[in-house]
């Protein structure tokens, strides 16, 4: 594996909201046809170029295959016992449900990393539907619309496209979403989406770090019954006290890999209900299986027993990570080298 660059000090391209800016104009004139024609150009170029994430790809998937090959020869040695579906959200999920990823491609991979750009500009134009293209896996409809006396968290990754945010703050507007976002250019990115969709209740707050501020700010929304929403898979920007990131190191894909804690130690502090939720493309209907779980009524830390509270956590969403990982594996758009950071 190489270049283990912490993921915020490698290079991005200057510029990036005049890119946006252009790209919207290209969408707005030659429609989802003429945007795909070009981007698919230029994920070529990108996968040609660009060998750490390549490279980083390629892993990923070897270790995702690895899994699926297991859980297939356990299906097929349970396959006279019609309940043995390893209690999958979607009972649809069976062997043939692997067949699809027969030979996991790491140039698919890059595609589906554009076709989730492509989406996320649907999405800022408005095109993207909860009716007609979101699919609610199992009961997370009925979580999502259940009733809180506070507001919640929903605990999100770079598994799947989280946009799908704005297509449910659009079609719900009772839900009032705040996404934590660690970028300089999330305070251009909100007025540029101000533009395009101002009837959106999704907003970004750019942060480095959750701090004491951030966090009464965020209580204030919750106690207001808004939603906020922050990744549990990245790694902090800035180093802690002990000049090291603040991780949790969980098993993921059986590799050991570090997680943030600070994600964790915020829903602590904001003392409400937690829910995990992906945006995750369906390679066979070409719609999003949304997915909302509970992951816990409050999360809490015991001050005597802290470190393995946070490490019992952490593993529980490792867990749900992989486990929809294995199943949406073109859907990780984790490129830079998460195993070896």
């Amino acid at each position: 594996m190489e270049n283990n660059t912490h993921w915020a000090q490698q290079k991005e391209s200057g510029g990036a909201v005049v890119g946006i800016r252009i790209m919207l104009f290209l969408y707005a004139l030659g429609g989802r046809f003429l945007f795909r024609s070009i981007l698919y150009f230029v994920i070529f170029f990108y996968y040609l170029v660009s060998k750490g994430p390549r490279n980083n790809s390629k892993y990923f998937l070897s270790l995702v295959k690895e899994h699926q090959d297991r859980i297939k020869n356990e299906l097929l040695a349970n396959s006279s016992n019609k309940d043995s579906s390893f209690n999958l959200i979607d009972k649809n999920y069976d062997i043939n449900f692997f067949k699809q990823y027969q030979k996991l491609s790491s140039y698919h991979h890059f595609l589906s990393f554009g076709d989730m750009i492509l989406d996320k500009f649907a999405s800022w134009r408005g095109k993207l539907c909860i009716a007609n293209d979101v699919n609610f896996i199992g009961n997370s409809k009925e979580l999502l619309l259940k009733k809180e006396e506070k507001g919640r968290i929903f605990l999100c990754s770079h598994l799947g496209n989280v946009e799908a945010l704005r297509a449910l703050s659009k079609e719900f507007p009772e839900f009032s979403v705040n996404a934590i976002v660690f970028t300089k250019n999330a305070k251009n990115f909100n007025s540029v989406m101000k533009e395009l969709a101002p009837e959106s209740n999704l907003n970004l707050i750019a942060t480095n770090s959750i701090g004491a501020d951030t966090a009464i700010m965020l209580k204030e929304k919750i106690d207001k019954g808004e939603i906020v929403a922050i990744v549990g898979d990245r790694i902090p920007v800035e180093k802690g006290r002990n000049a090291d990131y603040r991780t949790v190191k969980s098993l993921f894909l059986s590799k050991e890999c570090k997680f943030p804690e600070g994600p964790f130690v915020l829903c602590s502090i904001l003392k409400c209900r937690v829910q995990i939720l992906f945006g995750l493309k369906n390679e066979a209907t070409k719609k999003y299986d949304l997915v909302l779980e509970n992951f816990t009524e409050e999360l809490k830390l015991n001050r005597k027993k802290r470190s393995e509270d946070l490490k019992k956590y952490v593993d529980e969403y490792a867990a749900r990570l992989e486990y929809y990982a294995v199943r949406y594996p073109y859907q990780w758009f984790n490129f830079f080298n998460f195993f070896e950071q």
